[in-house]
């Protein structure tokens, strides 16, 4: 079954239409990148789930993300209007997330930006909405064919093939799996590209096959008397092919960027099969000697490394007697220590009596501290909440409560958001509470919640963040019974700074979300 036609068959027919006008793109740059990043999360998701752990760890993401049981029926409507709904965006950062891994998502937004042309902004957006649409077609065919771990294992397996051929060698390179699928295209937007045989001679088994070439054309050069030149090269080759049985996938990447290195030597390497026409059956015949030389090499290497591995084996034992010497001297310092020991747990003790006395006089303190550092207030209607002194809540109320005319902003100082997200925490539901109270008391009140990040990252992902974290308190505002007209929502970004983003505080000052009154 072709997973990456489909899907992306499907996604032109259904989104590009939306798409396009939405993020101020050509249609046609728009379609190109479908084909393209459609493959490319496909790919991933081969990567991440062609294993029975990770196909359940895949339905686990989808299950709790909401991404199956009618989201794909529900997917247009969260496009209506010439923009994307905010919790598409939100499920689209955590499908990136979860695909790639937070801290790569930027790169790989960056990636897909060069390569479609489309600004950074609309790229992240573009992927915010094509990346759930692929997980939600995914979930919906797992949940039709009832498929277990193993058999969505088995549907990503099948898919390398596919991939390969829909995926730009560019993407492949940069998003870390052009070795797992196999993608050996050309260009940017050629539709060259290989089968899965044909990779097969670029692969470690293929490098074998090129080691043995490469002794063959050593000894036929070196019967010819004009290629002498190249056998410390030829000899470099199979030394590569050697390392790369030792050590297998963990020096894969170097080895196979020396033999991309090498490759670009053809025209030399021309020149010695040149020399080797002679005949193919005295090519394989060296061959089987140059593999023979390669191997009396490897016995050569594993003799001295087991001579070492003796030598390291005396001196563990000379220095085993040593320990023996050290434990004997420790066990008398032990001694030492214990008698000294009983001594100071007595002192401890009587110490630690003390303490207690202090400890108690110290809590006494503090909880007299914290009442004084809550305030009550009492609003309108003889409403009183409990808030700290010199609190935004404070801040506000007095405000509302004063004869001063014109907008006023305040901004939030319990209210915070799980990290990257908009989803608020548990300790901000106190203060979302007394707002709430007071926005009850004070009913001809207006405001504008403005979320606001610092300038770390991307500027159009910010402003997303932004603008998602405005949207979530507002939210919470109307779920707790404050009429939604009274109430609007922007996001910012990094766009209104008050302190300096040079620093770790002024960073942390700007990541904020304020209230301006609009009207009282």
């Amino acid at each position: 079954m072709d997973l990456v036609g489909m899907v992306t068959q499907a996604a032109k027919k259904e989104l590009l239409g939306k798409i396009a006008p939405m993020l101020g793109e050509n249609e046609n740059n728009v379609s190109s990148a479908v084909s393209s990043v459609i493959p490319s999360l496909i790919g991933a998701l081969v990567g991440k789930a062609s294993s029975e752990k990770g196909a359940s760890e895949l339905v686990d993401f989808i299950g709790k993300n909401k991404l199956d049981n009618g989201f794909m029926d529900s997917f247009g409507s969260l496009l209506t209007g010439g923009n994307a709904k905010p919790e598409l965006l939100e499920q689209g950062g955590g499908a990136l997330d979860f695909l790639f891994g937070k801290s790569k998502v930027g790169s790989v937004i960056d990636l897909i930006s060069r390569f479609t042309g489309m600004k950074s902004n609309a790229s992240g957006s573009f992927m915010k909405i094509v990346a759930p649409y692929v997980l939600g077609m995914v979930g919906n065919h797992i949940k039709k064919n009832a498929l277990s771990p193993a058999g969505i294992a088995n549907l990503f397996l099948g898919q390398k093939e596919f991939v390969q051929k829909a995926t730009p060698a560019e993407l492949a390179q940069g998003l870390g799996f052009a070795n797992m699928i196999g993608s050996c295209q050309t260009g940017k937007t050629s539709g060259k590209s290989c089968s899965m045989t044909q990779k097969a001679s670029t692969s470690h088994a293929g490098g074998k096959i090129k080691a043995g070439a490469a002794a063959a054309t050593a000894s036929t050069t070196k019967a010819s008397g004009g290629l002498g030149k190249f056998i410390p090269f030829l000899l470099l080759a199979g030394l590569l092919w050697l390392l790369s049985s030792f050590f297998g996938k963990g020096s894969g990447v170097a080895i196979d960027k020396s033999a991309i290195d090498l490759s670009k030597s053809k025209s030399m390497l021309g020149k010695v099969m040149d020399s080797a026409k002679d005949g193919v059956g005295a090519v394989a015949g060296s061959a089987m000697d140059g593999v023979k030389g390669v191997g009396d090499m490897a016995g050569d290497v594993a003799g001295s490394a087991m001579e070492g591995v003796k030598g390291v084996g005396d001196m563990a034992g000379n220095t085993m007697g040593a320990v023996g010497n050290v434990a004997d001297s420790a066990m008398e310092g032990v001694k030492s220590l214990g008698d000294g020991m009983g001594a100071v747990a007595g002192s401890a003790m009587d110490g630690v009596q003390n303490l207690g006395a202090v400890a108690g006089d110290a809590a006494g303190s503090v909880t007299e501290g914290i009442a004084n550092t809550f305030k009550s207030i009492t609003l309108p209607g003889d409403i009183q909440i409990d808030t700290p002194e010199g609190s935004f809540t404070q801040q506000i109320v007095s405000y509302l409560s004063s004869e001063e005319a014109g907008s006023r902003t305040f901004a939030f100082d319990r209210l915070h958001f799980e990290t990257g997200s908009s989803r608020l925490t548990a300790d901000s539901a106190n203060q979302v509470n007394n707002f709430t109270k007071v926005l009850k008391s004070f009913p001809a009140v207006n405001i504008e919640v403005q979320g606001h990040t610092d300038n770390t990252g991307n500027a159009g992902a910010n402003k997303a963040l932004s603008q998602r974290r405005a949207d979530a308190v507002r939210q919470a505002l109307v779920t707790n019974g404050i009429d939604a007209s009274r109430l609007a929502s922007v996001g910012y970004g990094q766009d209104s700074p008050v302190a300096d983003n040079g620093s770790d505080e002024g960073r942390a000052q700007n990541r904020r979300v304020s209230v301006s009154v609009t009207s009282k």
